[in-house]
């Protein structure tokens, strides 16, 4: 039987990251009871079916009285609006969490925040997918996840070791790193191939426009290259844009070495061409599965 690590969950937006954070929270025993808020009553009722949360509540305000532990699994944008309101709603020793795929606009927020007795510690699940809401919820979504949690200097210790376990009691390998860390890696490996993903339809889509039979003959390597350009474009606006500066410096990079493969095309250099994809197939087998340590790795 798992620990009981928290009393009173709120969980604000409980669409397939918090729907999923509900579930499995509550199959492996980790609280006692979770209520729940979302934009819509339809989801709320939703995610009261299927078991995510015990309760609703009228507004996040309300969600948050008497939580011990407040998790934000909304947009960034709404992350930081929510950190500005919830203040006075908390009690003593509340730890506040989010699911934000950006940590520095969040973090450097709620540093400038007055909450004398509750505690923000930043988190980040590498778990989701290209489906929304909470119908793709899944009680499993984070097992074997890497989880990113985001403490600063002024994080009681206790709330990092708090957090620490109940991320692995997810079934989650968790990582601490400084927001910027975070940032900087997520803008190379879970952005920048969005874009990449975007980019590629959009190329498709010109070559089909000239009579081409592009999609007619797309096949499973453009199908695993694209999958993500099917998720929600609002929320891809709001992860880019929070994350600008990292994003743009993870584009020039990709730009870089797609200029020295696309210059050793040109030049028929094809040492250099077939050494690119050598060495890219033996990172692919070396690091194209996650890790199996299940142990926090300092940033």
């Amino acid at each position: 039987m798992a620990q009981v690590l928290f009393n009173r969950v709120a969980i604000i937006g409980v669409g397939l990251i918090g729907g999923s954070f509900g579930l499995a929270l509550k199959k492996r025993g980790l609280c006692r009871e979770i209520v729940g808020f979302a934009r819509t009553s339809r989801t709320l009722q939703a995610a009261l079916a299927r078991g995510a949360i015990d309760q609703t509540a009228e507004s996040a305000e309300a969600s948050a009285e008497g939580a011990d532990l407040v998790y934000l699994a909304t947009p960034v944008g709404a992350i930081v609006s929510l950190l500005e309101r919830l203040g006075p709603h908390l009690s003593p020793g509340t730890i506040v969490s989010d699911a934000g795929s950006v940590k520095g606009v969040i973090v450097r927020r709620a540093q400038t925040l007055a909450w004398p007795e509750a505690h923000f510690l930043g988190g980040h699940p590498m778990a989701g997918n290209e489906q929304a809401g909470i119908a793709a919820a899944d009680p499993d979504l984070f097992a074997g996840a890497a989880y990113v949690l985001t403490p600063t200097e002024d994080t009681p210790a206790e709330v990092v070791a708090r957090m620490q376990a109940l991320v692995e009691g997810l079934g989650s390998r968790c990582y601490l790193l400084s927001p910027e860390v975070h940032d900087r890696t997520v803008a190379a490996i879970s952005h920048l191939p969005h874009l990449i993903a975007a980019t590629l339809m959009h190329l498709a889509e010109r070559r089909a426009v000239t009579g081409e039979p592009a999609w007619e003959l797309a096949a499973g390597s453009f199908d695993s290259a694209t999958r993500v350009a099917r998720s929600n474009p609002a929320l891809w606006l709001d992860i880019c844009f929070g994350n600008r500066e990292e994003v743009l410096r993870a584009v020039a990079e990709f730009q870089e070495i797609l200029r020295d493969l696309t210059e050793a095309l040109r030049t028929e250099n094809q040492a250099q061409f077939e050494q690119f994809f050598v060495a890219a197939q033996a990172l692919r087998e070396a690091h194209g599965r996650p890790s199996p340590v299940s142990r926090s790795r300092n940033s």
